[in-house]
């Protein structure tokens, strides 16, 4: 029920592209900087053809104090992968 599709196409129309953060499914609950930025080097990437990079298992950080709420103290639920 999209208006584009996933290679950020209208459908309809030939030649038209929507590269922005209305093509977002839901709003995020943050600031849109970095989910429209990452959002415009995916689009950049799927324009020029190039393919997806390989899946990676690197470790990611964690910064102490993530998932602790600012006002209780106590610990959020946090996602594992």
């Amino acid at each position: 029920m999209a208006v584009v599709n996933s290679d950020l196409k209208v459908r309809g129309l030939e030649g038209l592209r929507v590269i922005d953060s209305s093509v977002f499914p839901a709003e995020p609950n943050a600031n849109l900087n970095a989910p429209t930025i990452m959002l415009a080097e995916r689009a950049s990437d799927i324009v020029r053809g190039k393919p997806l990079l390989a899946a990676s298992n690197a470790e990611v950080g964690v910064a102490p104090g993530v998932g602790v709420t600012q006002r209780s103290g106590t610990p959020k639920r946090i996602l594992q992968h």
